[in-house]
């Protein structure tokens, strides 16, 4: 994509002599948005690569989608039992025969989603075959593989309900420059990062059995020499969850061969509700490869052991859909699945007034779908890690504006399921009024769209928190970071009732832009200072130093794996994510009944910033709950 900018290339070439030793890479980048905001108010990920995929199969799936979300022929995601007995997609015992599956969750608190097995004379009530694999989001039907060792291993004797089957692939090479398995080194990694409840399924994609067989050898090889040197324990939980296929994937029947040959060829996954998912990008951050950069590649090296991010992503998404399931929520949908471009108005009818007033919890649900469900994920879902804002419309005066409900930035190349709080924004008069009211949901410029499907939720609940928001007192918004950001910034007043039973200060804020001198205000650790009644709530961003500092935020709801430079730590937000808002609880500062005063000072290393640091999108208030 055209329009890379010289930013994205000196900033990469930054971080590998970080990480490296060396000086800037001789990389280039694929294109990258500038951060400011354009006439439709989507901000780009400033200078960031968008990483592109290798052509040859850097096979993609969806990162997301797992919660609650509707199956073809009406199963969702929290479904229960399905029945008994089955037909395989290969010859083998019956489901029910044989040993049960080992109770590796007997003692955890995971939830746990019983096999499902398609509709059929033995399975009267099942879902129907056509909600079976080996298409993302559809279920994974039963299959059966002969093992290295030549034993037998079936998905439905093993399955416990509360673990993921991740399937790697000697596919994926190591680097653009060297094209040898991935899965030929860093098996220990794998191991060491991965969480006790994933199991990882090694199958070649070699012509025959006997290539395929010395191919997994290696890994069999590597697994032996980790396991010698475990505890006895380790060793054997470990033994049970590595599946080591001793046939050709060409030669498996069923969906599993399908998928390997497309949208799986590098691997997929099974989640914990038996759905097949895709697989991302393994690009290590610490392993930056200068002979890839020179030949023009993509300039990291591959590590088998990012596959754990995957498992760990779906034990996220699994554990929310199981809070979302339990919950008393009215939710109303803004989209169901359509595929939408840049940005798209809809007019719905909320609850009403009065049943609005009964609610003191809103979040926002967002999942974002590649458009082709039996394309690779690379190069089918948007390339870029833009802005994504929910707003709402309102008039004022007689002037229409829109006022920001949630936040988000969109993924390089993978699907995403975001859930965020944004319960002050009950305050706002639309949400008050209740009835017909008008939201946009905005992800890309106008001149990238970037064509996405989409599903859009307003999750209204109580919970009994006893206060709901009721005032909403703006403070500050942000702007060019530039030496006179905080030119003109004046103090806030404001009566607090006298019922009032909370006050909050909350500020939804990102960083954006930047120039070869700060790296702000994406790579910067930026500072914004609010002024409470004499006492100060800063808010900073020390991850945006960390070259992985978005890494482990796939326990916060990150999706991994991108095809980009997803891992660096940014000021304020992780391309992929919800952006979390700062929320400080001020009710001792701001009592009842009397005056409240608000300031802010936007920093950067304890000054005013100068010219030539990016911009900052913020909205932040005093939230006044009664």
């Amino acid at each position: 994509m055209a329009g890379g900018s010289s930013f994205g290339r000196s900033f990469i070439g930054t971080w590998a002599a970080i990480l490296i030793g060396t000086g800037a890479c001789a990389c280039s980048s694929d294109g990258g948005s500038d951060g400011a905001s354009n006439g439709g108010g989507s901000g780009g990920g400033g200078g960031s690569t968008g990483g592109s995929p290798n052509p040859d199969g850097a096979a993609g799936g969806s990162g997301g989608a797992v919660d609650a979300t509707p199956l073809p022929g009406g199963v969702t995601a929290d479904a229960g039992p399905v029945g008994g007995g089955a037909t395989p997609d290969a010859a083998g015992p019956s489901p029910d025969a044989g040993p049960p599956g080992p109770a590796a969750c007997a003692d955890s608190d995971l939830p746990k989603q019983p096999f499902i097995f398609p509709d059929g004379p033995d399975n009267p009530g099942g879902p129907p075959a056509d909600a079976f694999g080996p298409l993302r989001h559809q279920l994974a039907r039963d299959f059966g593989v002969t093992l290295l060792d030549g034993t037998q291993w079936r998905l439905s004797q093993h399955w416990t309900g509360c673990e993921t089957y991740v399937f790697l692939t000697d596919a994926l090479p190591q680097s653009d420059t060297n094209g040898s398995p991935a899965w030929a080194r860093d098996i220990d990694d794998l191991l060491r990062r991965s969480p006790p409840n994933v199991n990882y399924v090694f199958v070649s994609r070699s012509a025959s059995d006997e290539g395929a067989r010395t191919s997994v050898q290696t890994v069999a090889d590597q697994i032996e020499t980790v396991l010698a040197a475990s505890s006895p324990e380790e060793a054997t939980a470990w033994r049970r969850r590595l599946v080591l296929v001793g046939e050709a994937a060409n030669n498996i029947t069923g969906w599993v061969k399908s998928a390997l040959r497309g949208h799986g060829v590098r691997g997929l996954v099974i989640d914990r509700f038996q759905r097949i998912q895709g697989m991302g990008s393994f690009a290590d951050v610490v392993r930056y490869d200068q002979a890839a950069a020179d030949a023009g590649g993509w300039p990291w090296t591959n590590n088998i052991a990012y596959a754990a991010y995957e498992a760990r992503r779906h034990n996220f998404l699994a554990n929310r859909a199981a809070r979302m399931s339990a919950e008393s929520v009215t939710a109303v949908p803004l989209f169901q699945g359509e595929v939408l471009a840049g940005f798209q108005d809809v007019t719905i009818d909320l609850p009403s007034a009065e049943v609005l007033a009964g609610f003191d919890t809103l979040e926002v649900e967002v999942e974002m779908r590649c458009p082709n469900d039996t394309a690779l994920e690379a190069g089918n879902c948007g390339a870029w890690d833009y802005l994504a804002w929910l707003w709402l419309a309102e008039t004022v005066d007689g002037v229409e504006s829109r006022r920001e409900v949630a936040r988000f930035i969109t993924t390089y190349h993978r699907e995403a399921h975001w859930v965020v709080d944004a319960t002050p924004m009950l305050a706002l008069p639309g949400f008050k009024a209740g009835g017909t009211q008008t939201f946009r949901w905005e992800f890309a410029p106008e001149w990238n769209t970037q064509p996405t499907a989409t599903w859009l939720n307003l999750r209204f609940s109580n919970r009994g928190k006893g206060h709901r928001p009721d005032a909403l007192v703006p403070i500050a918004a942000g702007g060019a970071f530039n030496a006179a950001y905080n030119d003109g910034r004046e103090p806030v007043t404001a009566d607090v009732p006298g019922d009032a039973k909370k006050v909050d200060l909350y500020a939804v804020i990102t960083g954006h832009g930047a120039d070869g001198r700060t790296s702000c205000a994406e790579f910067c650790n930026h500072g914004h200072a609010f002024t409470v009644n004499g006492r100060t709530h800063t808010k900073d961003h020390p991850e945006a130093q960390v070259p992985d500092g978005c890494v482990d935020r796939v326990d916060q709801g990150m999706t991994p794996n991108q095809w980009g430079t997803w891992w660096f730590g940014r000021g304020g937000w992780c391309p992929g994510m919800q952006v979390e808002p700062f929320v400080v609880d001020v009710t001792a500062d701001a009592p009842a009944g009397g005056p409240v005063t608000a300031s802010y000072r936007g920093l950067y290393n304890g000054r005013d910033p100068q010219d030539g640091e990016g911009n900052i999108q913020m909205s932040s208030y005093l939230v006044i709950y009664r």
